[in-house]
């Protein structure tokens, strides 16, 4: 079984800042990773540059809670897009999106009375769930679908959604992003038209401005602050 000493310090440090305890960071199955040849199979990426080789392993668990071979990898070196923006996470490659479900998350997403929340991230949603909230993480804004067809992934599905309360909660900055808005308004869409009470919620920027998700939201203004926001 892992323990903190087995991650790197800097990872430890990262996932910390998120607001996450070391039990949850164990719980989880979180790990540090500096095997070339290990993430390569991860990734089914035969051909990953060797300078990305170190970094945060995510494992995905399907709705029994189970580890369902699915992992997302945050290099510490990450490589570029087209535009020159870092790619923060890696996915495997030539398979469908999954989405992340924090053990907490396991036994109340069951409950088709839980209350759910929706975030972009698996540290932000690990942060949520630690708080008591039920929250599933996405590995995109658009991460709640198959890329070529409009429509809950398969994960999704297996949940009941009719008559249960769901909140949307992207990053601070949405509002002048209009593919997150449009991500957000799909999304809402097709939990609608299974039953779901759907609302979004508007998280403030920092203090100086700068983009808020909701673990930084938790870190800063605590859970009391948070159900202000979604009541």
């Amino acid at each position: 079984m892992s323990t903190i000493t087995d991650f790197l310090r800097h990872h430890i440090t990262e996932l910390r800042a998120s607001g996450l305890s070391d039990e949850t960071i164990l719980a989880s199955g979180i790990r540090s990773e500096t095997s070339h040849a290990t993430l390569r199979q991860l990734l089914n990426w035969p051909r990953m540059p060797k300078r990305m080789a170190s970094g945060i392993v995510f494992q995905f668990r399907d709705s029994s809670g189970k580890l369902n071979g699915y992992s997302r990898f945050k290099p510490d070196t990450p490589r570029a897009d087209r535009n020159g923006k870092p790619i923060k996470y890696e996915s495997p490659r030539e398979q469908r999106n999954r989405v992340y479900i924090p053990l907490n998350t396991v036994a109340a997403i069951a409950d088709p009375l839980a209350t759910t929340l929706f975030t972009e991230g698996e540290k932000k949603s690990l942060a949520a769930d630690q708080a008591g909230f039920a929250c599933l993480g996405l590995v995109g804004v658009f991460g709640w679908k198959d890329s070529k067809h409009e429509r809950l992934l398969s994960d999704l599905e297996l949940i009941e959604w009719r008559g249960r309360k769901v909140f949307i909660i992207f990053d601070s900055d949405i509002t002048s992003n209009p593919n997150v808005l449009d991500a957000e308004s799909r999304l809402a869409a097709q939990l609608i038209n299974r039953g779901a009470i759907v609302r979004v919620v508007r998280l403030p920027d920092g203090p100086n401005g700068e983009k808020m998700g909701l673990d930084d939201f938790l870190v800063r203004h605590g859970v009391d602050e948070l159900w202000k926001l979604i009541n």
